[in-house]
């Protein structure tokens, strides 16, 4: 007898909001071609990305480059087992694993599944009045 899957988490409003953030990385240029700066969060690999540019200077390495990528971009390109953590610094750093990958590459497509959209039947008043 199998094991039922573990629930998938649900779509919130963060992760509509990650799916269409940017963030800075450090690239180096290396035998396999352009590498992001990694670390380890429990265990697994995760590439390191930021939001403030003066704290990305801080801890960049010698040999790396500052890189502006879209976070559903990032995620794509990462190896497979390859999560995601923005901020390492800060107080609350977002983390995404790598069975979360997929959520919020799902949340980036227009239209996305658990989106909240409002079509109007009708014209607003202010525009018919002017």
């Amino acid at each position: 007898m199998t094991e039922p899957a573990p629930p998938r988490p649900e779509l919130t409003t963060l992760v509509f909001r990650l799916a269409d953030s940017t963030v800075l990385i450090g690239v180096t240029d290396s035998d396999r071609g352009p590498e992001p700066l990694f670390t380890e969060v429990s265990g697994q690999p995760c590439a390191v990305a930021y939001t403030d540019p003066e704290e990305i200077r801080r801890d960049l390495p010698d040999g790396y480059r500052l890189y502006q990528i879209p976070v559903p971009l990032l995620l794509s390109q990462l190896p497979p087992g390859c999560g995601l953590i923005i901020d390492p610094r800060a107080a609350s750093p977002l983390y995404v694993a790598a069975d979360e990958r997929e959520l919020v590459l799902a949340a980036s497509v227009p239209f996305p599944a658990g989106a909240f959209i409002q079509i109007k039947t009708g014209a607003d008043d202010q525009i018919l009045h002017e």
